[in-house]
């Protein structure tokens, strides 16, 4: 009988949710186990109020639990939990990646065969030699492979966020403080890769336009680091009604803030994937 499980996913909000349907699956198979999911801080607030009551374990980085002494102090910390399952998600992985969970005992192990890296699962879905596999289907799809390996039907693979409460009132106040009345709309012109980002004076002309002639409020939203990025672009449009919001918004507020927008215009970035997410029109630019 299963009574624990071990997920584990790190680097990037959009890749984790583009893994959410394999959680849902995952609950739903195994309504009473225990279910962790070894993550980064960012994913792991993502995470807070998930539906599956999975829940997350932090590590600082990636690039801790893949240091020796770091992934020897998680192997045993592991152990002590003494998961039946661990299902890692993780496509283009280290070999300590594979290495944790068999170093922290948990009996069945399901990763990726990839680019040789796969010694220490048992458990095998392959992709090997694809460095980068999305041209195999959507990623929702690949991601539903890890489960399936198990038997575990993923049936539903369109992936579903949902709003805190508070972050939503949160949300609410910001944009009626700053003055944006509706339609309101949403744009992130920034990217972790700066080749897809769409170039900064499209997006102000872009945003010129739904100032001027719709009237609309119009909010930048971006990372700590994409602040000066995001006020460039505001400075560029020149209006009242258009705000940056960078830097300002945990992730729970962030995905609040996005749901708020009647349009939600963005590079593809995890807050492209949040508004797919939240089902709210989506111009996605690649």
């Amino acid at each position: 009988m299963i009574k624990k499980l071990l997920l584990v996913k790190y680097r990037f909000i959009g890749d984790a949710i583009l893994a959410f349907p394999a959680f849902s699956a995952i609950r739903e198979k195994f309504p009473d186990a225990k279910i962790d999911l070894l993550t980064e801080p960012l994913i792991a607030s993502l995470m807070a109020g998930n539906p599956w009551g999975i829940n997350s374990i932090v590590v600082g980085s990636s690039r801790e639990a893949r240091g020796l002494q770091g992934l020897l102090s998680m192997a045993q910390r592991l152990r002590k939990e003494h998961y039946d399952i661990s299902m890692n998600f993780i496509h283009e992985y280290t070999m300590k990646d594979s290495l944790l969970p068999f170093l922290a005992g948990i009996p069945e192990r399901v990763g990726f065969r990839a680019n040789g890296k796969f010694v220490f699962f048992n458990k095998l879905v392959d992709i090997e030699g694809d460095k980068y596999i999305s041209h195999r289907g959507h990623m929702t799809s690949i991601n539903a492979m890890i489960p399936e390996r198990m038997g575990i039907t993923v049936e539903n693979r369109l992936p579903r966020l949902w709003v805190m409460p508070e972050a939503m009132e949160y949300a609410r106040e910001i944009l009626k403080n700053n003055g944006l009345k509706t339609p309101v709309v949403g744009l992130h012109p920034g990217a972790a890769n700066p080749i897809r980002r769409w170039p900064m004076e499209h997006f102000a002309a872009v945003a010129r336009y739904l100032c001027d002639n719709l009237n609309a409020g119009v909010f930048c939203i971006g990372s700590s680091i994409e602040s000066d990025y995001c006020r460039m672009l505001v400075d560029m449009v020149g209006r009242d009604n258009c705000i940056s919001l960078a830097g300002k918004l945990d992730v729970s507020q962030l995905v609040a803030v996005i749901q708020c927008a009647g349009l939600f215009i963005s590079n593809s970035s995890g807050p492209m994937h949040i508004a797919a997410g939240l089902k709210v029109p989506l111009v996605a630019l690649r």
